[in-house]
Order: C-alpha cells, then structure tokens, then sequence
C-alpha cells in the first residue's frame, strides 16, 4: 500500500510515513506493565491519539494477559455527563461496546453483569467484579478527556478509580490495571468539591497518577 504524510487524525503505519516512536512507546509500556495510571496532555498534533493507536494494537495482541478498553469522550453526548445515573450505567455500555470487535465474549459478559449499576458506587462494585471474573489485566484507555474535565461527574468518577486504586495496592480491592487519560489539559489540575455549591476544594482525585516524563515532540534522530 502507498503511503501519505498525515497531519490530521492517527497516524497507522500501514497507511503514513511515521517517525520511530519506538523508545517513546517503549516508555509508555513500561508504565502500563508497572500498573502506572498516568494522563497524557498534550497540545493537539503531538500524536497522543497516535501513540495509543500503537498501544491498543499492542495490547491486543496479547489477549491471554490483557483485555483492552479503549474509547473516548469526544463523540458522546453532554448528556452523559449530567449527573452519576447517567454517567454510570452509559460508561459501562461503553466499556461493552470498545470490545465487542476484539473481544466479544467479554463485551458479553459485562452486559450480563452489569444491570444493576445506577450510580457510581454501583459502578465501582461492577468494576470489582468484572476485573475479578475477567481473570485477566484489564486496561482502561480513555481519549479526549477535556470535553468532561470541567464536569464534576467527571472528577467524581476519577475520584472513585482513586480509592479503588489505593484499595487495591492495599489488598483490598480488584481494580484496572492500569488508566491512561488523555487529553490537551492537565487533568491532574482538577479538584473535588466537598459539596455541591461550596467553593472549598480538596486535592486532585488524580493525585495518584505518575508523572509523564515520555517526550512527545520529534527530534531529528527519529525522522
């Protein structure tokens, strides 16, 4: 097949003249193979959407270890963000709908196991048992965080994946491997409000993130 320089969208390598990413992507695996959960933000056109294109296939390619969800916000409606009743049980469709061509047994299972999630403590009890029936490492991709990062639903729910996560490295929950957001803000800038209405904050619900270091600009060695 021909290949195309590509400014716009992802960039596949069967189809564009691509730079070596190799130690860029290399980075980035080894922090999902650490259980990092760790946000992407970059100015748009520094290949986020790209590099976790080469994530996905990656993974895929090792479905007896990994199930893989990868979808993004920037299709969706505003209504899934009005409040947790919407949120909750539009997240797990979701979660359904990014494996149904990759994995379909899965997809099936969580909508089996899924009809009780109405709010986001449902969500959270789904999220363990799914991970747990799952049997396998389940990574959690999620593109074009910005249109929900001003919504409170949305630090909630970043709120919730937070103490499962503490949880979990306690022994005391099951929990995603690993979640990677990304997006052109720093989602780690976000803060929950005690109450709705009151101006007083607490720290970023995405406190536990690690720090991405991975350089996404290109330099002459890789072109």
């Amino acid at each position: 097949m021909k290949r195309s320089f590509n400014v716009t969208g992802t960039c596949v390598p069967d189809k564009h003249y691509m730079v070596d990413v190799t130690n860029k992507f290399n980075q980035v695996m080894k922090l999902i193979e650490m259980g990092e959960y760790f946000a992407i933000n970059r100015p748009r056109q520094y290949g986020k959407t790209s590099m976790l294109s080469l994530v996905a296939r990656e993974l895929r390619k090792h479905k007896d270890k990994f199930v893989l969800s990868r979808m993004s916000f920037a299709g969706v409606g505003d209504g899934i963000f009005k409040d947790e009743y919407a949120f909750s049980p539009r997240f797990v469709e979701m979660l359904a709908r990014s494996l149904e061509m990759f994995d379909s047994e899965t997809a099936e299972l969580i909508r089996n196991t899924s009809h009780d999630v109405v709010d986001l403590d449902s969500l959270s009890i789904f999220i363990t048992e799914f991970v747990q029936k799952a049997d396998r490492e389940v990574v959690l991709l999620i593109d074009e965080v910005d249109k929900s990062s001003n919504n409170q639903l949305f630090v909630s729910f970043l709120a919730m994946l937070r103490d499962k996560y503490l949880a979990c490295n306690d022994g005391e929950d099951f929990t995603f491997k690993s979640v990677i957001l990304a997006g052109v803000h720093d989602v780690k800038s976000l803060k929950l409000k005690i109450r709705e209405g009151e101006e007083v904050k607490i720290n970023s619900p995405w406190n536990i993130a690690a720090d991405f270091n991975v350089d996404m600009s290109f330099n002459p060695a890789e072109i």
